[in-house]
């Protein structure tokens, strides 16, 4: 039987631990090229550090803590299941980063459209709008959050603004700060992307915004049962709205 001479068992033995060592090697970095290329395909969601230093009576977000939610970004790109907030007072998306947990002004030429997940609430869909409003010159461009979509669409822009100060005295001190409160703004909006804004909660109001088809607006709520007090009002007038554009 023929043996192999120890300086060629020893060679051998190199041999093949050079081989076990390349064989990992070559495993690992493909382990770490695929990856980083799952890292590098995930949307990447751009903006500032936000650090607000408001002191005020009132929140100014639309939701009192952060919700799950997607943004799809202008790419067509989606980043699902993130930490967002939508700041309505600044007309912001505010993002939680996932690693170093800190909040990230969203840059919003980015942003497309986000939707927000809260809990039991109702889904909440926001695009990033710019409108025409009824006879005034020049755009409004704002996160509107989307009631009802259709030919004619009804948004709100959900803005918290100032609506006076609280004044407390803390120390022999006065101290001031400002009261906000929310207090939407709602648009139908034309396939031209014309706004007409919503002065008052009522049919009445509602139907001036077609003078065109005044009566036929009024008509189509009335025999509808409908009678405009809120928002749920006003998503089902938007429906039958937009049925009768579909005639006119």
């Amino acid at each position: 039987m023929y043996s192999i001479p120890s300086i060629h068992r020893k060679n051998l033995f190199i041999f093949l631990i050079t081989v076990t060592l390349t064989t990992m090697t070559m495993a690992s970095g493909q382990k770490k090229a695929i990856e980083a290329k799952t890292l590098q395909d995930e949307p990447v969601i751009t903006g500032e550090v936000f650090v607000t230093t408001m002191q005020a009576d009132g929140s100014p977000y639309l939701l009192d803590d952060w919700a799950r939610g997607d943004v799809v970004l202008r790419d067509g790109s989606v980043a699902r299941d993130q930490d967002l907030r939508y700041h309505g007072y600044l007309d912001e998306l505010i993002w939680r980063q996932p690693r170093s947990m800190q909040s990230i002004k969203v840059d919003k030429q980015q942003v497309a459209s986000f939707t927000l997940y809260p809990g039991e609430q109702d889904t909440l869909t926001f695009k990033n709008l710019t409108i025409s409003p009824w006879y005034e010159s020049g755009e409004i461009n704002f996160y509107a959050q989307i009631l009802y979509e259709g030919d004619v669409s009804l948004v709100a822009h959900q803005r918290i603004r100032r609506t006076g100060e609280t004044h407390r005295s803390t120390g022999g001190r006065i101290i001031s700060r400002p009261r906000i409160e929310l207090d939407p703004v709602y648009y139908f909006v034309m396939p031209d992307d014309e706004a007409r804004e919503v002065g008052r909660k009522s049919n009445r109001s509602v139907s001036r915004l077609f003078p065109d088809h005044r009566r036929d607006v009024r008509s189509a709520l009335r025999n509808a049962g409908i009678r405009i007090n809120d928002e749920r009002d006003m998503k089902e007038a938007a429906r039958i709205i937009d049925t009768l554009y579909q005639d006119w």
